[in-house]
């Protein structure tokens, strides 16, 4: 999938009210450079937050737009 394909999906899952752990967008968009593509798509004035979760015995940074459907 070529970058901009994958800014346009992750955004619309994000506008969603889906939430993104890096192993999320691996899974489902085939990045690995997630923070970059959050980058990209706040470039574009959408409002991504990040807050840190517990995932297994390990803490990563999960990705969503507060206030969006579901989040």
């Amino acid at each position: 999938m070529k970058t901009e394909s994958q800014v346009r999906e992750i955004k619309n899952h994000l506008l969603n009210g889906g939430k993104l752990t890096g192993l999320d967008a691996l899974k489902l968009y085939g990045t690995l450079r997630l923070p970059s593509r959050i980058w990209d798509i706040k470039q574009l004035g959408v409002a991504v937050v990040d807050e840190w979760v517990k995932v297994g015995d390990k803490r990563v940074k999960q990705y969503f737009v507060e206030g969006s459907n579901g989040a």
